[in-house]
């Protein structure tokens, strides 16, 4: 089973899922996208990828996503696998009044992999459980149910939060092989590139390194080309500025590294299924 959502195809500002997937089952998925994620783990050891950087996930750790951060879970075919996904947008962040408790909420997304101690892993996965989903998918009256899913969620965030002031959390270290190391600094070289034109000779010369061994690499590590993945982190970086500036389509065409404009729009109808103007003009 995969199950992918991405900015156009959920339409609301929160959204939990619990899935499993029988052993046997191997899956590979990446994407962008403009809200917040959390990724409750309860399956066998699998691998995730988060912005330049390899984690190892075990049963009960959280994966904490920010907003356009390319991600690749990478699953062992073999294996029992079970999550609890969350999403959630700026817009269910904002029920909190107090600026200083929502930035330590975001703050939270920073860390992109945290562990618990055992209690906490079990109060988690129960009030997720038998607290947010039940609420979440209640429907005989949804608009309480939902309002009230998205507040247990928000507390448990908070409870977070505290823990992490007082030195609670367990925050795992990334592990990377070494072409994983190579590839870590050829994406952060992209990521903070990406509005200048990069091609695979320059990407050569600079890490020193076979640009079709480069290629290999690239794609085993992240699961896309090079060209993929310049061409996705430009298309994140153009929806921001679509959502929160005035700056018109070429111009942010030209500001994320695109040639063309037509290239750009082309680019982000095939990916997004709208273009940039009717992007912008739904938010």
């Amino acid at each position: 089973m995969q199950v992918i959502y991405s900015p156009n195809t959920l339409d609301t500002d929160f959204y939990i899922e619990h899935t499993k997937i029988a052993s046997g089952t191997s899956m590979k998925t990446e994407h962008y996208h403009d809200f917040y994620e959390l990724y409750f783990y309860l399956g066998d050891g699998m691998r995730y990828f988060i912005g330049n950087k390899t984690f190892y996930v075990k049963k009960y750790d959280l994966i904490l996503i920010d907003k356009f951060t390319y991600h690749r879970t990478s699953y062992k075919e073999k294996g029992f696998k079970e999550r609890l996904l969350i999403y959630l947008y700026d817009d269910v962040i904002n029920i909190i009044g107090n600026e200083i408790l929502k930035q330590k909420i975001v703050n939270l997304f920073k860390k992109k992999k945290i562990s618990f101690y055992s209690s906490f892993s079990k109060y988690m996965l129960d009030t997720l459980m038998n607290r947010v989903l039940p609420k979440y998918y209640n429907k005989s009256n949804p608009s309480i149910s939902q309002l009230q899913a998205r507040l247990v969620m928000l507390d448990l965030l908070l409870e977070i939060a505290e823990m992490d002031e007082n030195g609670q959390l367990i925050e795992d270290n990334s592990i990377t092989t070494p072409q994983e190391n190579r590839v870590s600094d050829i994406v952060s070289y992209i990521n903070s590139n990406y509005s200048k034109q990069i091609t695979l000779d320059e990407l050569s010369k600079i890490f020193f390194i076979n640009k079709y061994y480069l290629c290999h690499i690239f794609k085993e590590v992240t699961g896309m080309s090079i060209t993929d993945f310049i061409n996705r982190k430009r298309l994140a970086e153009s929806k921001k500025l679509l959502k929160y500036t005035d700056y018109n389509i070429t111009e942010i065409s030209q500001m994320v590294g695109f040639n063309s404009v037509s290239r750009f729009i082309s680019l982000f109808r095939e990916k997004f299924e709208e273009t940039p103007k009717s992007f912008r003009e739904s938010k």
